[in-house]
Formats: structure tokens, C-alpha cells, sequence
């Protein structure tokens, strides 16, 4: 039932029931004597003689118990046609309403804003979305009053805001309506945009050593606005005391650029001369800043995710990070990574693919490559615990003066390494050997073949 239809049902309801209690209440009267009546005829025996055992009137025996009660009462006039009169009001509502029902008359067209904004909140999904459609056909036909517009835009954005709650996402095409009817401050645009920015939330590492990398992570969540969609327009930004760092992504993984619910990405601030020489050990204040587009049929309007964070640095060498060695996880872990060679002969160039299906542990090493003789760094290599991952790393010259078919990859673990994954705790402790991997000809990626 509709929430106008109901409303007005129950008040009709008791309203009816009341009315009807003050007729049956009017009807009996009031007391205005306490003379013996006949209970049968209502005759008044006062004064009748004390020996007269029968009623005057009808004839019963008035010595029998309960035959008599006391008091004459007079009808409350006044309350009968108050209650008559408002059970005639109630009926009619109660009746009008069952027409109502039986033509499917829409209530939503007679209520209040400020009513279907509650609506709007309801925990019925029809509900919500009736309100909805009514608030939507007046804007379209410009019956909304300026009062009643902001009413609605504040409650958008309220709506907007609170993340305890889910978002109606209905409310992202009344505020590009009305936006388009000019009817929508600049104010409150901005500020509509700036909550919008809140689909971005960033990871960081509480505590780092002095002078290396900050690591932290960017995580997307559902937007609460913007119906055709939020892009990011460009790459972070980290500063540490109002000191700029330089930004990359760990190892090779790919940026995304449309903000979609759980996408993440893995980033590493590398720490300069300037913030190695000021940073003091303690607590240091980091702000991370996304520049974000927002896209809207009428264009789109960028503005930055911000957030700041607190991390503690160290200088002394105590590890951050426990490796762990484990025979009984040795085969396990060698089994969940993969290695491809890929020789390009045009470039003279080696591309070192890894892969992990998800091991136990985070497998933080320094990597390198051997030639023959001759050995590659492959650079820090960070591949998370629990989740597929591949990474690849060209290694340019590798092939200059030789034409091999075969090269060793070692994996040898590191603190270093580890440390620049935001929450890894422990990391595998041993060393990690591929013999003779065979060195293929560059076609395609053997990764996503």
C-alpha cells in the first residue's frame, strides 16, 4: 500500500474508532441522579413505597437482584454530534480511498516534497521508486518551486554523502535534470563532485625504514554519482611534510583509468636527497592526491581524491618484515610461480615474464637473469600473497654479443622487497632457482595467449 493511502487509511481508521466510541459514550449520558430505576423499563422508582415489591410500570418483581440500578443519566448531545460528524468524515476518506484503489488513483501527485523525500528512503524498492518517478515528472513540467528544488538538492546530497547507507542512484538523474534546466547551483555541482570523489580510498605502510620507498595503494568503490561514468585524469601525487616524492607503479602492473568497485593498484613513493636529509624519524604526515574526471551528459568536471595518512619512520635495522622458510612449503611455492623467456632478436632484447598463482606467502626477492657467464638484474620483485599475479621485465642488450637458448632466473629473498608492499608482515625466506628455462622467439605474450 502506498504511503500517502496508507497513512490516511489508519488515521481514518482511529479516527473512526474514536467517533464511535464518543457516540456509544454520548449515548449513554451523563449521571445527573442517583434515583433506583427499573432495569428492565427504566421506570423511576423514587418514592415508591417501601412495601410495593413489582415495577408500576411493567410488572417485574424489583426485590430480585440486579433488578434495579441507580440514576437517571441524560444524552451528551453536544459529544453525539461531534462523534457523528467525524465518523461521517472518516467513512467518506475510507470509501474515497477504496474507489481510489479500485481506479489505481496515483497519491504520489498529492503529496508534499518533504513527504516524498522520506519516501525516497524507504526501505521498499517500489516505494522509492514511485516517489522517485513523481519528483522526476515535475521537475520535467516545472512544478517545482525554487524552495522545493533546494529541499530536494539538499536531500541528494545528504543521501550522496552518507556511505552507511546504499546510494539511489536515481538521485544522479534528478540532479543531471535539473542541472540541465539551469536549476542547479554551481555550489552545490561542486559539491556533488567532491562527494563523488570519495570512490577512491588509499592503503599505506604504517612504518618504513629511513630512506625507503613509501608504498601504498589506491582502491576504487562504487561511485555515488555520475551516471555515464568517473575516470581518473591523471597519476597521484605524494607528498611527506609538504614534500613531493617521484610515483611509479610496483613493478609493471597495469593503471586503471575507469573507476570501477574493486579495482586496485600498488604504487611506490620513492623517497629523494631532500625528504632523506629533513625526514627525522617519528610520525610524519603523508598527503596522496588522485586527480579524478567526473562525466556527466553535459560535459565533465575534474576534481582530486585526497587523503591523508600518518606513517612512523625508522632508522635502526630491525627487519619490518619476518621471512619465513618452511621445507614442508618449499615444492608448494616453487610450484605456484611460472617463468617464460621471450628473446626478441631484432632488439637483442630478453623479456622475463613471472607469474604467481597466489602462494601462501608474499614472494619478495631481488631477481636476476644468467646468460652464460654474463647476469642481468631483474630489479626488486614483489608478487602478493594470495592473489594471481604476473609481472614482465625487459631486459634491453641481453642478447648483444651471444644466441642463446637457454638462461637461469634466481630469486633471492628480500627485506627490501617486502617492505615495499603496503601490508605484507612476512615474506618467503629461500632462494629460488629456475635452471635452464628455454628462451622462446618473440610472437605474442605467452601470458594471455
Amino acid at each position: 500500500m502506498h504511503s500517502l493511502e496508507s497513512t490516511i487509511t489508519l488515521w481514518s481508521a482511529i479516527a473512526a474508532g474514536l467517533s464511535l466510541l464518543a457516540i456509544v459514550i454520548a449515548w449513554r449520558g451523563r449521571l445527573i441522579d442517583d434515583h433506583p430505576l427499573c432495569r428492565k423499563c427504566g421506570f423511576d422508582l423514587f418514592g415508591l413505597p417501601e412495601a410495593s415489591t413489582n415495577c408500576p410500570e411493567c410488572g417485574r418483581d424489583i426485590t430480585r437482584p440486579r433488578a434495579r440500578r441507580l440514576g437517571n443519566r441524560q444524552p451528551r448531545k453536544p459529544l453525539f454530534w461531534i462523534g457523528s460528524f467525524l465518523l461521517l468524515i472518516a467513512a467518506s476518506l475510507l470509501v474515497m480511498l477504496a474507489i481510489g484503489r479500485v481506479r489505481h488513483v496515483n497519491w504520489n501527485q498529492y503529496e508534499p516534497v518533504s513527504w516524498l523525500i522520506r519516501e525516497t528512503a524507504a526501505d521498499d524498492a517500489a516505494t522509492r521508486d514511485a516517489a522517485m518517478n513523481e519528483i522526476m515528472a515535475r521537475l520535467t513540467a516545472g512544478k517545482l518551486s525554487d524552495a522545493s528544488l533546494r529541499e530536494l538538492a539538499h536531500a541528494a546530497l545528504a543521501d550522496q554523502k552518507d556511505r552507511s547507507q546504499p546510494w539511489f542512484a536515481r538521485w544522479g538523474a534528478f540532479i543531471d535534470t535539473a542541472r540541465a534546466q539551469g536549476r542547479f547551483t554551481r555550489e552545490e555541482w561542486h559539491q556533488y563532485c567532491r562527494q563523488a570523489a570519495d570512490c577512491v580510498d588509499f592503503e599505506i605502510r604504517p612504518t618504513i625504514h629511513k630512506g625507503h620507498p613509501i608504498p601504498f595503494r589506491l582502491i576504487s568503490r562504487q561511485s555515488r554519482g555520475m551516471p555515464l561514468g568517473v575516470l581518473i585524469a591523471g597519476d597521484p601525487t605524494c607528498e611527506i611534510d609538504n614534500l613531493t616524492l617521484p610515483i611509479s607503479p610496483q613493478n609493471d602492473q597495469d593503471h586503471f583509468n575507469w573507476i570501477s568497485p574493486g579495482s586496485r593498484c600498488d604504487f611506490v613513493a620513492e623517497q629523494t636527497e631532500e625528504s632523506i636529509k629533513k625526514l627525522a624519524d617519528g610520525e610524519h604526515e603523508v598527503t596522496i592526491s588522485l586527480p579524478i574526471a567526473f562525466i556527466d551528459s553535459h560535459g565533465s568536471e575534474e576534481v582530486a581524491a585526497t587523503v591523508t595518512r600518518r606513517i612512523r619512520q625508522v632508522s635502526d635495522d630491525r627487519p619490518l618484515v619476518r621471512p619465513v622458510a618452511d621445507a614442508k612449503q618449499q615444492d608448494i611455492v616453487r610450484s605456484n610461480l611460472s617463468v617464460v623467456l621471450l628473446a626478441d632478436r631484432g632488439t637483442q632484447s630478453v623479456t622475463v615474464y613471472l607469474a604467481s598463482k597466489g602462494a601462501r606467502y608474499d614472494i619478495a626477492c631481488a631477481g636476476s637473469l644468467r646468460i652464460g657467464s654474463s647476469e642481468f638484474d631483474l630489479g626488486l620483485i614483489l608478487l602478493p600473497a594470495g592473489r594471481s599475479r604476473h609481472i614482465s621485465i625487459p631486459l634491453a642488450g641481453a642478447l648483444q654479443f651471444r644466441d642463446p637458448s637457454s638462461a637461469d632466473v634466481v630469486l633471492e629473498p628480500s627485506a627490501e622487497a617486502a617492505e615495499c608492499s603496503v601490508d605484507s608482515k612476512e615474506f618467503w625466506g629461500e632462494s629460488i632457482f629456475f635452471k635452464n628455462v628455454r628462451i622462446a622467439r618473440w610472437d605474442a605474450d605467452p601470458l594471455t595467449r
